[in-house]
């Protein structure tokens, strides 16, 4: 993950693709999906039993963490990952 927390703010996000579900696929999926669970280990205790319980505040700002790294692409066809569409990881209802 060293790879990925150690980036400076002004080299290109990685770009993650995701499927029409909102999953993470390609070839940073892993790294993206890792990085969370990092940020989220780093904020939230072990002991927390329910994430639907943690503060709002709290899942922002692993939210905002991982948002500075990532570029999100929509895939339109799990097969073509030459066509795919750039969003901003606005959209956090997935994670709250």
């Amino acid at each position: 993950m060293d790879e990925v927390f150690a980036r400076k703010p002004e080299m290109p996000k990685i770009k993650v693709m995701v499927n029409a579900h909102g999953q993470p696929v390609g070839d940073n999926a892993r790294r993206f999906s890792g990085a969370i669970g990092v940020r989220v280990r780093q904020k939230i205790s072990i002991a927390c039993a329910d994430w639907r319980l943690v503060d709002p505040g709290i899942k922002n700002e692993v939210w905002i963490d991982i948002k500075v790294l990532f570029l999100g692409c929509i895939i339109f066809s799990i097969h073509d990952y030459n066509s795919f569409a750039t969003f901003s990881l606005h959209t956090r209802n997935s994670l709250i």
